[in-house]
């Protein structure tokens, strides 16, 4: 008898989920019994009971009456310092809140200039495919390095000053020529061609065509990544380097320090708050304004755009000239950077090779505890991103939800870390939970957009109006519409959480990550197998998520 199914002209195609059956010019597709989906959700469960044992979510005995006895100090400061001895905590606050601005900001100038200028060239200027897979390997291989590293390399071989600068640099440019990359790849380039086919130089076409469509995403990602920089001076500070990270550590040598931790938090999210609330307001305004047809409107408009555009250069003109100032004492140990090269280039497995159960176990612990962290940040943004849909809730609540994801958002990792970490005996539960709530807030700003698009709004009424449930639309409408956007900015955080897991060894958040900190019995050789290892994780993770994005993008 014929096999009619799976003949050349019927095919029949198992996914998952899912099947295909391909006839000609059509192809159907059919949702697979839930059997499929329950052994799959059964599997996911399984591993995080397994999670659970391993990484030991045990409660300390007295952990919950801590935990409120500093969220009681917490909110009952103190304005003289005992920290910093006889300092007023506004006044130290707002002078390191200074230190970390520049430095942040300088990092971000040298860095986002370098991606933007690495990304032209590269991936807009040049169309050889060789040069173009060059480069693509060499930010790759940057990228996949963990950043504990060059803070090593930067504070061993430059002078204080210039190795946080550089650190920062560096981050910003390996980061941001990945962004820029993609974003000159997706831009429409059918105008500029035909301005080239008119004489017009390439930059005058850039200029014209190529940069109004990309400028708001370049600010976005400025800003995005100024905010990244304040809220990683907090690591840099743990590492010797002054800033207004210096303040918030202050509880993790002692919790007495509980009463001085509100006062410098407050500066530090007031600030982020109104640079962000400041910055929406001016691309609003300044760069999205829509100006109706009307002459003596449209050249006031441009009056102040360029008036803005002035006061802009001469910030950073005498930003430039500032730094120049304070970067005048540049020492380079050269000795040192020879040095930490070699050991980097030649570790001594010796250590994981006595002891291989024991190391086996760690890369299990954080492979774990990455798989808990991310698994606990899909279950709270399914959640969170219902709740931001304008349509699904009320007004008020969904605006008290965005103002509440804005602070949130803007207060640091180690700060939930504290909060949390007395509860459970094994620090590293404080830290999933706190990963999981910072990359929750991040994906709900980067969805925003996405779960509230008007095209969608029409639909969501016509569906409420057949007496379907808000959270039914959310699941079988909404949720699958946004779903490629979700997965892509999902797989980002966990390759984010992967490298946390690691770059926060020094708060004993993994095993692993603690193997790569540089102690008082441990020195930089010893810790450059683990070093290696991180790398080879943090591979496996950037390379996965790589090709699941390539895939949603193809599709």
């Amino acid at each position: 008898m014929k096999d009619y199914l799976n003949s050349g002209k019927i095919q029949l195609k198992n996914y998952l989920f899912f099947e295909k059956i391909n006839s000609k010019n059509r192809t159907i597709k059919n949702q697979k019994t839930t059997f499929n989906k329950l052994f799959f959700w059964f599997f996911i469960f399984l591993i995080f009971v397994i999670s659970f044992v391993v990484v030991r979510w045990t409660p300390a005995k007295y952990g919950f009456n801590l935990f409120f006895e500093n969220i009681k100090n917490f909110f009952n400061p103190i304005v003289k310092s005992e920290y910093i001895k006889d300092s007023n905590l506004f006044a130290i606050s707002f002078y390191l809140l200074f230190q970390t601005i520049n430095y942040s900001l300088l990092g971000l100038f040298i860095g986002g200039g370098l991606a933007f200028l690495t990304s032209y060239l590269f991936a807009f200027q040049f169309k050889n495919k060789w040069i173009y897979s060059i480069t693509k390997t060499f930010f790759t291989i940057l990228r996949i390095l963990p950043e504990i590293i060059f803070i090593y390399y930067f504070s061993n071989s430059f002078s204080k000053k210039m190795s946080v600068v550089m650190i920062f640099a560096l981050f910003n440019w390996v980061w941001l020529h990945e962004y820029f990359t993609q974003m000159f790849e997706n831009t429409n380039y059918t105008f500029y061609f035909h301005l080239l086919k008119n004489s017009s130089t390439k930059f005058k076409s850039f200029q014209i065509e190529i940069l109004p469509q990309i400028k708001i995403k370049i600010l976005n990602l400025l800003l995005y990544t100024f905010e990244s920089n304040i809220r990683w001076s907090v690591i840099i500070s743990k590492l010797g380097f002054l800033g207004i990270g210096t303040l918030l550590n202050s509880p993790t040598i002692n919790i007495s320090y509980f009463r001085e931790l509100l006062i410098p938090l407050f500066v530090l999210v007031f600030f982020l708050v109104i640079v962000e609330f400041s910055f929406n307001l001016i691309k609003k305004y300044i760069y999205e304004a829509k100006i109706t047809i009307n002459e003596n409107k449209y050249f006031k408009h441009k009056i102040y755009k360029r008036l803005f555009n002035w006061l802009i250069f001469i910030f950073l003109v005498s930003f430039i000239i500032f730094n120049i100032v304070y970067l005048k004492d540049i020492k380079f140990y050269p000795s040192n950077s020879t040095e930490y090269f070699k050991d980097f280039l030649n570790p001594s497995f010796r250590e994981i090779n006595n002891n291989w159960g024991k190391n086996t176990f760690y890369i299990l612990e954080l492979l774990l505890l990455i798989f808990t962290c991310n698994f606990l940040v899909f279950i709270f943004t399914y959640i969170s991103l219902f709740l931001l849909n304008k349509k699904m809730n009320n007004e008020y609540y969904s605006a008290f939800i965005r103002i509440a994801n804005v602070i949130f958002r803007n207060v640091p990792i180690i700060i939930l870390f504290l909060f949390i970490s007395p509860i459970f005996k094994n620090p590293q539960v404080a830290f999933i939970i706190g990963f999981a709530i910072h990359s929750t807030f991040i994906i709900n700003k980067n969805m925003d957009e996405y779960i509230n698009y008007d095209g969608y709004k029409k639909n969501i009424e016509l569906l409420h109006s057949y007496g379907i449930s808000k959270w039914k639309i959310y699941r079988t409408y909404l949720r699958p519409k946004i779903n490629s956007n979700f997965i892509t900015f999902f797989t980002f955080e966990i390759e984010k959480n992967t490298r946390n897991f690691i770059n926060y060894g020094i708060f004993a958040s993994s095993t692993i990550g603690l193997k790569t900190t540089i102690t008082n019995g441990r020195e930089y050789i010893d810790i450059v197998p683990y070093l290696w290892i991180s790398i080879a994780i943090i591979f496996i993770i950037y390379i996965s998520g790589h090709f699941i994005r390539k895939k949603i993008n193809k599709n």
